[in-house]
């Protein structure tokens, strides 16, 4: 019995060390989330894993035990001192004889003694009766812990013993087309040893099970499935798995769950650590498929993501199978993407090792942080529609993510609804698009859970206009003039529509695409709106589409009639919530207000110089909320043919200055040092350089950077662009954006 106790406080012990670590590793997260690769996120995670298994005594630690000791210790010793006082007689040793003889005061005297000596004694065994108490619970708790913990053990054992006979039955695949592709996958994953590959109908989904033997289990279905590059996918992000050994981590975490069921900040990080390395699996095919196929990878991701949440089981025998926070989470990694982030940096390298170094060592130490304020954004509700706005950067689209500004920009009031299906919500941003000078519209998205940017899967499009029908046809079925020049067509049909007390029209409308090559196919997507009047505004609801042969969203007549009848004046909304500020960590500059705004969230001045050449023009500017820094697009003939990023913190420039050199990535990903070139444009030190483009055949990139006031200015121009920029036509935007003073000194 005092070995179960000792090894369940050592338990309780490294269970506690490990919650704290578990905290500081969630903050370490929530603050900078956007800052950490996810192959980082997962470290971390490891280090907690380890924590958890690996037995390290604290110095400082709470011994319980050395408590108890002394507890009961003292029991004893109060037991036998008020045993002894008990024996004798009250304390009647201070009265004298005289005292004694008195009939009047005596017996007073003697009750009120004998009461607190009662009490005294009463309060002793109170306290002893609660140390054996705690004692007692303590020992318990050493029980039933154990206990959880052969339950729990019992059911893990039982399904991989009943997996384990299933197993012994199948037959290994025999699909030479599908063993010709997974053989292919194999190679794009550089792994050389022999993975048995069998059918088993009981996974719903693919898996990969065996540390030391690793084995992948495919269902029928999935080998039938038409779509063979959405098989690989599958089949290469679980011989990935099996390449970052996260077989092994995953056994680990189950090691951990057992030893710590009790606690639920274990069961907490250990799902945080299968999100993570899921995320680093994806992020590990990714690097391998390439940024091209990063929509294709998430939408099959989608697609069996929807199938495997519907179903009773899952394909291991482990706890952590997949919810529906973990997949959004993948799909928002997948969207952000990029190629190179997989790889873990020096500077990472050595803050895993700080962490794992604090979290291992005897003492932890924990530094309060402050949450970062947040001002609330309230939304002006009443406009005036002749109200103009001067716009440096008049976009034919216009994101924004406040829908009082939304609705000052778009120049009419409306309604927007209040009521959606469950899990669906307004996404970040706002759309104003032009019609003409004077009319435009409103678009607003509402997504559910498992949305990805660009990708209209389980999105529910509004769209509010104040111009006639006719108009509002032709921009509810809005064709992208890409669509129309790859010989797109569409056709559409319109038949009245009822609902409840709204009157509207049903407008289907069918897109075909032809196949772009002899190996492809031609597609058909579907699309349902419905299309009413509501106090001089024209409003669309998309409540049906097939968008490539995937049911993007279908809404019942119920659902549509309870949106349509809800729409609301923005300041009476009360159950969604439309305000959307801080979720966008970048955001496009369109007036001058913007331009103030901008400058509250960077804190420094910023140019914006806007080129006297008719011919090139701004066309996009934007802040990074994240990354603090200023950026302008400038393009000449639809074309971008040069950036301007102004930013307090530029490291190349900071190397340009000390070394000559900066350090960049070159082609693969190589890091590479180039000469730069001091010049003297409009009285200023500027640093020159040159470099290839990655994946291009002797495009170059002309890069411009210097400092002013203690801002950072980098200009690049590329060669890629056959409408590019003339040499004269570049020296004179160089000597523009080099030349120019801030925003606030320029209106002065």
């Amino acid at each position: 019995m005092e070995i179960l106790q000792r090894i369940f406080l050592w338990v309780l012990q490294t269970s506690l060390t490990a919650s704290i670590a578990i905290l500081i590793i969630t903050l370490i997260l929530k603050l900078f989330n956007n800052h950490i690769g996810v192959k980082f996120k997962h470290a971390l995670w490891v280090i907690v894993l380890i924590r958890l298994i690996i037995p390290v005594i604290s110095q400082n630690q709470i011994n319980l035990f050395s408590i108890f000791t002394r507890n009961e210790q003292s029991t004893s010793q109060n037991k036998n001192t008020i045993q002894k006082r008990h024996s004798l007689p009250l304390n009647l040793s201070g009265l004298n004889q005289s005292n004694l003889n008195s009939t009047k005061r005596q017996p007073h005297y003697n009750n009120n003694i004998e009461n607190k000596q009662v009490m005294y004694i009463k309060d002793k065994w109170q306290s002893i009766d609660k140390n054996k108490l705690v004692v007692n619970i303590y020992k318990a708790a050493s029980c039933v812990w154990l206990l959880g913990l052969l339950i729990i053990a019992s059911i893990f054992l039982l399904v991989l013993v009943k997996s384990k006979k299933k197993f012994k039955v199948l037959k290994t695949l025999d699909d030479t087309e599908v063993l010709t592709l997974i053989k292919e996958c194999k190679k794009k994953a550089d792994i050389n040893i022999d993975i048995p590959i069998y059918v088993y109908d009981n996974f719903k989904s693919p898996c990969i099970l065996g540390v030391l033997k690793p084995k992948i289990y495919i269902p029928q279905g999935l080998i039938n499935m038409d779509n063979l590059k959405q098989f690989s996918y599958i089949i290469l992000h679980e011989l990935v798995h099996y390449k970052r050994k996260d077989l092994f981590y995953n056994s680990l975490s189950i090691v951990a769950v057992l030893i710590h069921w009790f606690n639920p900040l274990v069961w907490f990080a250990m799902n945080k650590m299968k999100l993570q390395r899921e995320c680093a699996c994806d992020a590990c095919v990714l690097e391998i498929l390439g940024e091209k196929e990063t929509v294709d990878y998430g939408m099959t991701l989608i697609n069996f993501s929807r199938k495997s949440l519907n179903l009773a089981r899952y394909p291991q025998a482990a706890i952590f199978f997949e919810t529906e926070s973990q997949i959004e989470g993948r799909i928002k990694m997948i969207t952000k993407f990029k190629k190179g982030s997989y790889k873990m940096s020096a500077s990472a390298v050595l803050c895993c090792v700080l962490v794992g170094g604090l979290t291992l060592a005897n003492g932890i130490s924990v530094k309060a942080v402050g949450n970062n304020a947040i001002p609330a954004v309230t939304s002006n509700s009443t406009m005036s529609s002749a109200q103009k706005i001067q716009f440096l950067v008049d976009s034919q689209v216009k994101e924004y993510d406040n829908l009082a500004k939304a609705q000052t920009v778009a120049g009419f009031k409306f309604k927007v609804p209040d009521y959606m299906p469950a899990g669906y919500k307004a996404i970040n941003y706002f759309q104003v698009e032009k019609i003409s000078d004077n009319d435009n519209f409103l678009s607003i998205s509402f997504n559910d859970k498992y949305n990805m940017p660009n990708i209209p899967i389980d999105r529910i499009s509004f769209k509010v206009f104040h111009t006639n029908y006719t108009e509002v046809l032709k921009k509810v079925v809005d064709l992208d003039p890409q669509f129309e020049k790859d010989g797109g067509k569409v056709e559409t049909s319109e038949q009245p529509m009822k609902l409840g007390e709204i009157n509207g029209t049903s407008v289907t409308a069918k897109f075909f695409t032809p196949a772009q090559n002899s190996q492809g196919k031609d597609t058909q997507s579907v699309s349902k709106y419905f299309i009413w009047q509501d106090e001089g505004n024209w409003y669309s609801l998309e409540y049906s589409g097939i968008y490539q042969g995937i049911e993007s969203v279908n809404l019942s007549q119920d659902e549509i009639e309870k949106i349509a009848s809800s729409i609301k004046y923005p300041e009476e909304v009360k159950k969604l919530d439309y305000n959307t500020p801080g979720k966008s960590s970048d955001y496009e500059i369109y007036d001058k207000d913007d331009l103030k705004a901008a400058e509250n969230v960077l804190g420094f001045k910023f140019k914006f110089p806007n080129s006297a050449n008719k011919d090139i023009k701004i066309s996009s500017a934007f802040v990074s909320k994240e990354n603090k820094y200023f950026g302008i697009e400038y393009c000449k003939n639809n074309a971008v043919v040069g950036n301007l990023l102004q930013t307090k913190d530029y490291k190349q420039y900071q190397e340009a200055r000390n070394t000559g050199y900066v350090t960049i990535a070159g082609l693969g990903g190589n890091l590479t040092k180039n000469k730069t070139q001091l010049l003297n444009i409009a009285g200023k030190q500027v640093f020159k350089y040159e470099y290839e483009l990655k994946n291009s055949e002797g495009n170059k990139e002309t890069v411009y950077i210097w400092s002013e006031n203690g801002v950072c200015y980098k200009f690049d121009s590329s060669s890629s662009n056959k409408n590019g920029l003339s040499e004269n036509e570049l020296n004179e935007l160089v000597n523009l954006v080099v030349g120019s003073s801030t925003f606030e000194q320029s209106e002065n």
